[in-house]
């Protein structure tokens, strides 16, 4: 049973999730109107607290979503510390991650058609093009950690994107995690020097094929060959043909979503995404 507590002005009352350098809270908050608003709150696990080069990051990735502003990244109400422990109170987003939408399509419990998952392909794809804008010294963010544990889809259909610290990580920092992912990457990404926007589009293309089904499966997705072409250029393992930004790999994408049907497609997002919940609900 979870025992609800306080962390500054927010009462914490259930766990959401554990992850590789923190926790994060589902919490409530009453408003000068008397209205309860719910949060999500961050917190660096407590072997993090112990290592500066990690925690320092905690409150980079703070900062950096309090400045980009894009409807896939949570909004940041509040940075501060509470109990001696930095925390992070962001919009709580009500959805799942690719990674449980995936699980309960392959189980049979929901259904996502293949131009569903272009669409959110294209939505993320957008997301990274807008966190290329900004800058570390002198290279283009870089989100270098996307895979289907750090995508959610909310209620709405929408693509959320999480987990903006390997975007800060120190060079060695980032290796690491890329080492730690090498069975997910092309070997240039294990080898190259410098942070590229390839790195990402690369992984926007895989995680597509993952939801399609993987490779074996593109040929019966039932998508234009034309699609299918721009999807299997995304994960070239030889370099050469990978899309260099991510404006150009979402042009390519959104070029074969018909307008006139986005909206069935998110309300299949949204009525797979409930439908988990209502699963997992007691």
């Amino acid at each position: 049973m979870f025992v609800p507590f306080s962390i500054g002005r927010f009462t914490v009352v259930d766990k959401v999730r554990y992850g590789g350098m923190g926790e994060v809270l589902k919490a409530e908050c009453v408003e000068q109107d008397g209205t309860i608003s719910q949060h999500a709150i961050k917190r660096p696990r407590p072997d993090v607290m112990e290592h500066p080069e990690l925690l320092a990051l905690f409150w980079k990735e703070g900062e950096l979503l309090q400045k980009v502003k894009h409807k896939a990244f949570p909004r940041v109400s509040e940075v501060g510390m509470a109990h001696g422990v930095p925390y992070m109170a962001m919009e709580f987003v009500e959805g799942v991650t690719v990674a449980e939408l995936v699980d309960a399509v392959r189980g049979g419990k929901v259904v996502v058609h293949p131009q569903s998952w272009v669409l959110l392909a294209a939505d993320l794809a957008d997301a990274v093009e807008h966190l290329h804008k900004f800058k570390r010294g002198d290279e283009r963010l870089v989100h270098g950690d996307i895979r289907m544990a750090n995508v959610m889809v909310d209620v709405a259909g929408h693509v959320r994107l999480l987990d903006l610290g390997v975007a800060l990580a120190s060079p060695e920092l980032l290796a690491r995690t890329l080492r730690s992912r090498k069975d997910e990457l092309a070997p240039q990404f294990l080898t190259q020097v410098g942070r590229t926007p390839e790195l990402d589009t690369y992984s926007v293309g895989r995680l597509l094929v993952e939801c399609l089904g993987g490779l074996t499966a593109l040929d019966t997705a039932r998508l234009p060959q034309e699609l299918l072409e721009v999807v299997k250029r995304s994960i070239d393992r030889s370099g050469l043909y990978l899309f260099r930004t991510a404006r150009s790999l979402r042009r390519e994408i959104s070029a074969f979503l018909a307008p006139e049907r986005m909206d069935n497609m998110r309300k299949e997002l949204t009525t797979a995404v409930r439908a988990i919940q209502s699963m997992s609900s007691p």
